[in-house]
């Protein structure tokens, strides 16, 4: 199972903005005791859709499919996926994935043997 911070590795490496870079955060505000019991990655593609060019359909396509592989990753690896595409206030495309998955259910699933697994 990979971890959070491999999680958004890959998808940092796949074009998304690394949500602990504060002029890349495209996330939410979480409560803390939210996060003590839960694990959380929210993160997004984005681009400029100022200028019209068949690069922009290219981009559309392919930061979509980026997103919603991950997603379908992500599903397998028991996190409750959230997907949402949006154009923000300085008119950027947004693609943006929001995973949770419960601190316990990682812990249970590092305790089963390979035999039970």
């Amino acid at each position: 199972m990979p971890t959070k911070r491999e999680w958004i590795d890959a998808m940092v490496i796949e074009g998304a903005s690394d949500p602990e870079k504060e002029d890349k955060k495209y996330s939410c505000a979480y409560p803390s005791s939210y996060l003590k019991e839960n694990e959380v990655i929210d993160i997004a593609w984005a681009y400029s859709i100022t200028h019209h060019c068949n690069e922009l359909d290219k981009m559309h396509g392919k930061y979509s499919k980026i997103r919603n592989r991950y997603a379908r990753e992500m599903r397998k690896d028991g996190w409750t996926i959230r997907c949402s595409s949006y154009v923000n206030m300085w008119d950027q495309q947004v693609f943006k994935i929001e995973g949770e998955r419960r601190k316990e259910q990682i812990l249970q699933q590092s305790l089963v043997s390979p035999a039970e697994a």
